[in-house]
């Protein structure tokens, strides 16, 4: 009998932010001392770090995912651990206290099984930023309302757990947060289903100056906003200067990834392929730029793809046409390739995107 193939994972992008976000330990201490100072204060803060292992049996997959970081405490040489618990679900799961009991269980079953057969306590922080508002029952508030529940809840297992709705956090007091970036991803994870107080508040989510963070930030702001590109545009026309560029030149960044991988390409197919990959690259990032942000002028697409603004209004042009798709191929060579020869991976490349970007319902 063959084995069943197993399900493909899918991060959705908060699993994705929210571990890019909590795996920094800079991050992770923003979030203790934002979200629980009295317990901050009983650690040695200093002597937080990421664990490189997990509590989670694959076997038995509670949580879709945990991230573990150890911390002495101030008045002891003991240390504690804390498991950041990322509820993926984006609602409310009835029976995560059970799911919480079977993962502290286990991860204290793991240790005492090991060499120093040591036990320590584990601290779950339940992360969630779900649209509709949740208060999670602990193992005895499921029992509550069973006729038998006087008689034997001291039979029944009870704890209590670290849970942050983050959804419902007064915007003044997400404001107040410590830790730049760490605020302004606390502020978007917060507002994920209010497009318009992300758009309102745009600047402060856009704050941070790290390429590294700042990439991470617009990668889960873009993923998650809904807006046509009609109405964002809109939006985006109306804010300052300097945060219109800088919103605008992220998104550029972010669909012009794909260039890193053209570059690489170029080693092996040499510099004149690598120059057209390239050429290609941009092509393709200036269309996406034009289908988010229809009805800017040509040298604002070129400000922001760092192509010549002459050519950015002769792809203008050509789409303007609607030319058949030899006609559309035949003028991207004359103006934009220059007639230059191309790979068989660059013709089918090239062919791509003009069925996605050059047909009458984009244009």
């Amino acid at each position: 009998m063959k084995n069943p193939k197993k399900k493909k994972e899918v991060l959705h992008p908060d699993d994705q932010f929210f571990q890019f976000v909590m795996r920094d330990k800079e991050n992770a201490t923003m979030y203790l001392l934002n979200f629980y100072p009295e317990i901050a204060a009983l650690l040695d803060i200093q002597t937080l770090h990421l664990e490189n292992f997990s509590f989670i049996n694959p076997a038995f997959k509670t949580f879709h995912s945990d991230i573990i970081y150890r911390c002495q405490f101030k008045s002891t040489d003991e240390f504690l651990f804390f498991a950041l618990l990322w509820e993926h679900k984006l609602e409310p799961e009835e029976f995560i206290a059970i799911q919480l009991g079977i993962y502290i269980f286990q991860a204290m079953y793991q240790t005492s099984k090991g060499e120093k057969r040591r036990i320590e306590p584990i601290l779950p922080l339940v992360f969630y930023n779900g649209k509709e508002k949740w208060q999670p029952k602990t193992v005895r508030d499921l029992f509550r309302d069973k006729p038998y529940f006087e008689d034997f809840k001291t039979y029944i297992p009870d704890f209590s757990f670290l849970f942050k709705d983050i959804a419902n956090a007064p915007q003044e007091e997400l404001i107040k947060l410590q830790g730049r970036f760490f605020r302004s991803a606390m502020f978007a994870m917060a507002n994920r289903f209010r497009a318009d107080l992300l758009i309102e508040n745009i600047s402060f989510i856009f704050e941070e100056e790290n390429k590294d963070r700042l990439y991470g930030i617009a990668t889960y702001f873009f993923a998650i906003i809904e807006r046509s590109p009609q109405k964002f545009q809109e939006e985006i026309e109306n804010l300052e200067f300097t945060v219109k560029s800088k919103v605008m030149s992220t998104l550029a960044m972010l669909l012009e990834e794909g260039r890193v991988e053209g570059r690489i390409e170029g080693r092996v197919e040499g510099r004149v392929e690598a120059e057209i990959s390239h050429q290609l690259q941009k092509l393709k990032t200036l269309l996406k730029i034009i289908n988010r942000l229809p009805n800017l002028d040509p040298q604002e697409y070129a400000n922001i793809t760092d192509l010549p603004t002459d050519t950015v209004s002769e792809i203008l042009t050509i789409r303007r046409l609607r030319l058949d798709f030899d006609g559309i191929k035949t003028k991207l060579f004359d103006t934009f390739l220059e007639n230059k020869a191309l790979t068989p991976t660059q013709q089918k490349d090239l062919n791509t995107i003009i069925h996605q970007h050059f047909s009458p319902e984009n244009n």
